[in-house]
């Protein structure tokens, strides 16, 4: 088995690890356009972004949208935004590190 040639596929965004990588980029590259223009809370955005994410990669698959598999959609959406959310805070304040303030 080769290396994959794309890092992110449409199978790959339906799992939540890479719906979660995918809304954290998303979210971080875009929210501080989003805050100058709208004041919208981070954590709604990201939940509009993951489940957007969602039923994008459903469709690209061949899957059927159906209004039960977009409501699924949206409801792992809030799921993904928490996983994004957790990477964004671990990334801000790395396990170990000392608060800011705190000195070396």
């Amino acid at each position: 088995m080769g290396a994959p040639e794309n890092l992110l596929t449409w199978p790959a965004i339906l799992t939540v690890s890479g719906a979660a990588f995918a809304t954290f980029l998303i979210v971080q590259y875009t929210k501080g356009l989003l805050d100058r223009v709208w004041h919208i809370p981070t954590d709604i955005y990201a939940t509009v972004i993951a489940a957007g994410l969602l039923i994008a990669a459903t469709a690209a698959v061949g899957d059927l949208l159906t209004w039960s598999m977009v409501l699924l959609c949206v409801i792992n959406g809030f799921v993904v935004a928490l996983a994004a959310g957790n990477v964004a805070n671990k990334v801000q304040n790395p396990p170990g590190a000392k608060p800011p303030g705190e000195g070396m």
